[in-house]
């Protein structure tokens, strides 16, 4: 599973993601025996939780020879909304989750959404690395900006390294249109070197409010 990226600004939250992963089944009996495998462009990569939190999901799309799809829908279903109320809370809960499963599975994850506990209206973006332990928050409290990406390609950090410091300066159709855009060029990048499957031409956008969450395909 190759390109996800997430960015907050003051207008909200945009997460992205394209549609390509491989699923690789093995023999249980023969573990080093493949017997069956799936490619295409149609996988999901965001989802959203019951209370409007985001979900992205980048690397292995495998667990324990079944596909990873099912344990993140399994996470969202059985999440007590009452008790994971805060973005971080749920970064917590899915990285302890996820390490119970397999705590070597090389899958990352983004969680974004909208911290409303006391007076006020924080968004945040978690970075969740299962086989490193990690849940580490990605903006700043103030301005809140911030971004961060997982791609299978170089380009994509140099195009964020151009832009610097600069997200602090985008609306939210910017961080819109940036997504597109490093996407787009992310993927004729590895086009023209020869990789022309590792990324989808679809992708999902997923807008994340304070009042509610919108989703575009692009």
């Amino acid at each position: 599973m190759s390109f996800i990226q997430s960015q907050v600004t003051h207008g909200g939250i945009v997460m992205a993601a394209d549609r390509y992963a491989i699923n690789r089944i093995f023999n249980p009996e023969k573990t080093n025996v493949m017997r069956f495998i799936s490619t295409g462009h149609i996988h999901q990569k965001l989802y959203v939780t019951k209370h409007n939190m985001g979900i992205a999901c980048c690397g292995d799309a495998t667990v324990n020879n079944t596909s990873i799809e099912r344990y993140i829908y399994d996470f969202i279903y059985e999440m007590d909304i009452e008790k994971l109320n805060t973005p971080y809370e749920v970064a917590k809960a899915l990285l302890e989750y996820f390490k119970k499963l397999n705590p070597k599975l090389n899958t990352d994850f983004h969680v974004g959404g909208y911290d409303t506990t006391g007076n006020k209206i924080n968004p945040c973006i978690y970075n969740i690395i299962i086989d490193q332990n990690i849940c580490s928050k990605v903006n700043q409290d103030q301005p809140f900006s911030g971004a961060i990406f997982n791609s299978p390609c170089e380009i994509t950090g140099k195009i964020f390294d151009y832009v610097g410091k600069h997200y602090a300066d985008m609306t939210l159709g910017d961080a819109v249109e940036f997504a597109k855009f490093v996407h787009r060029t992310t993927k004729d990048a590895m086009r023209f070197k020869g990789s022309n499957e590792a990324m989808s031409r679809e992708m999902d956008i997923l807008i994340i409010k304070p009042t509610g969450v919108e989703k575009i395909e692009a």
